[in-house]
């Protein structure tokens, strides 16, 4: 049997020390979503943690190496 703290923390990059809260995807596990809480005694509220997942689901995640980028666009300027 794997443990699954040591597990969740090389598979995610996580440090399950903290409180976490994310979006997991269970196909592509580097496409998963983690609300950044830098600060663990200044944990985001309801509203803060709502606003995250609404973003989260609209898919804008603030991922710089997405795939669903505009990557059309370059194209077209050519």
């Amino acid at each position: 049997m794997i443990p699954l703290v040591p597990s969740w923390e090389d598979t995610f990059d996580i440090d399950l020390s903290r409180p976490q809260l994310g979006v997991l995807n269970g196909t592509d596990y580097a496409s998963s979503v983690w609300l950044d809480t830098e600060d663990e005694e200044d944990l985001p509220g309801p509203e803060e943690v709502l606003e995250w997942l609404q973003e989260v689901l609209d898919g804008d995640t603030g991922d710089s190496d997405d795939d669903d980028d505009d990557d059309g666009e370059d194209e077209d300027e050519r």
